[in-house]
């Protein structure tokens, strides 16, 4: 509920600065095409998340999680992260043969969709970390 709640914030906020800039299509070219390699780089990195937890999936701590829910829950989050960037890279895309009005709005929802997978990238990130600092706790990965 938390990362629609962040993309649909970020999607009006972004609508509003591109309204009140003015940014010209041009503009919203470069950014479309600068939010499709971000959002298919971070893709890409979540997919070798996921490919990482199965690897570690025989440890005796992910298969504790397993049974306590935390591993099903990790999992769900890193796939919706997946499908957020999927989708805006989709946008993205489409973006960059749009223009005026169409631009405009589909950049604002490109904003919200990035901003929210980036959410729920940050969620994925610190659980992961707790991961690895567990499994390996001679690293100097900090506990918060």
């Amino acid at each position: 509920m938390i990362p629609i709640l962040v993309s649909l914030i970020s999607g009006v906020v972004a609508w509003f600065l591109i309204i009140k800039g003015g940014c010209n299509d041009e503009a919203l070219h470069a950014a479309a095409s600068a939010y499709a390699s971000v959002a298919v780089t971070m893709l890409g990195f979540m997919m070798a998340m996921l490919a990482i937890l199965v690897t570690i999936a025989d440890r005796r701590l992910i298969r504790n999680m397993a049974k306590t829910g935390h591993y099903d829950r990790l999992i769900h989050q890193m796939y919706w992260s997946s499908a957020y960037f999927g989708v805006a890279t989709l946008g993205a895309l489409l973006s960059l043969f749009m223009t005026g009005q169409w631009l405009t709005v589909g950049m604002a929802i490109d904003s919200g969709l990035v901003t929210g997978a980036c959410y729920l990238v940050i969620c994925v990130g610190r659980k992961l970390r707790t991961i690895l600092r567990i499994i390996n706790p001679t690293s100097n990965i900090p506990i918060d």
